[in-house]
């Protein structure tokens, strides 16, 4: 498959995912500005992601919870820090 091909498919399947990583993210932490930069910064840490296209969707989904959470507590932290 080529690399326009591969882009294609992972920005459809990075989509596919959207609501759950922003769903994820908001609920850890209950403000929509901080939420949509954490799914953000969580969906580009995916995309880097060698073989998430190739995991089942079971995977791919725990995957992008476990990718919001995480960047949720980086978002938090900064926040913390910053006032």
């Amino acid at each position: 498959m080529g690399t326009i091909q591969q882009a294609a498919g992972m920005e459809q399947l990075l989509r596919q995912h959207e609501c759950l990583c922003f769903q994820a993210a908001y609920y850890l932490l209950g403000k929509e500005d901080e939420a949509l930069a954490a799914a953000k910064l969580a969906l580009l840490a995916i995309a880097r992601e060698e073989g998430f296209m190739a995991l089942p969707e079971s995977l791919q989904r725990e995957r992008v919870r476990h990718a919001a959470a995480v960047c949720s507590l980086h978002i938090r932290k900064n926040t913390m820090l910053a006032g």
